[in-house]
């Protein structure tokens, strides 16, 4: 794989981003969407002010190229999902913050989704929207979840379970009957705790552990969290991107 820096004629190629709790990563992506190359910067942005953000990505030579497309994802809570039609602009933040506070200087932002017809809402740091905006004039942030829904499970219609690993949290997605059954983040630590939510969705909408077929995203090296998976569910696949 190419570092991002020695691709050259990279109006070819598009551009992603990706800012989590930790750092950010740039993804260069051909025409038939194969990864080319991969950069990661550990450093922590999204706490950081709006100078401080701007200076940080402009710093790195793949944020002063230009490609032939550029999409920023950026990983963050809270959200929500809910059926389109009951979505509005006004209403965005009532459906947001229904069981939290709203923070201050936040900025909502929002996805239509086709597959199945849902709207997710979430929220960003306000100085990372503006950074990106001076940055980025006229692109769109999304959130993770749009992403991983929009793009890696536009095509499953099955029932089917789905965990996302991210740092120190799986994001984890059940479909039922064509429609997504439920979509939650869980915070864990231990491979005894990832274990434990995924069994516990399970449980609470009755799924059957030895026929629901089931994928884990991104998991990497973590032998001891696979070999748990394993005992307990029958139908697994380990996926990675």
């Amino acid at each position: 794989m190419e570092k991002t820096s020695e691709i050259t004629h990279n109006n070819n190629y598009s551009l992603s981003i990706r800012f989590q709790s930790d750092g950010f990563s740039f993804y260069v992506y051909d025409k038939s969407e194969k990864l080319l190359s991969k950069k990661e910067i550990k450093n922590p942005v999204l706490l950081a002010t709006e100078k401080a953000i701007y200076q940080t990505v402009t710093n790195e030579p793949e944020s002063r190229l230009v490609f032939r497309d550029t999409q920023l994802v950026c990983e963050s809570e809270p959200y929500t999902l809910i059926p389109t039609e009951f979505f509005t602009e006004e209403t965005a933040a009532d459906f947001l913050y229904f069981e939290q506070e709203q923070e201050k200087n936040e900025k909502i932002i929002f996805h239509h989704l086709e597959y199945p017809k849902s709207t997710l809402i979430s929220a960003i740091p306000l100085h990372f929207f503006n950074a990106m905006q001076k940055l980025y004039p006229g692109v769109g942030i999304m959130h993770h979840l749009v992403e991983f829904l929009s793009e890696k499970l536009k095509n499953y219609e099955k029932d089917s379970l789905h965990v996302l690993v991210r740092n120190k949290t799986i994001d984890i997605v059940v479909f039922k009957n064509n429609n997504i059954e439920l979509i939650n983040s869980f915070s864990y630590s231990t491979p005894e705790d990832f274990v434990y939510f995924t069994l516990n969705v399970f449980e609470k909408l009755s799924l059957d552990n030895e026929t629901l077929q089931t994928r884990i995203y991104n998991l990497g090296q973590k032998e001891e969290t696979k070999e748990l998976l394993k005992k307990y569910i029958n139908r697994l696949t380990f996926v990675e991107e």
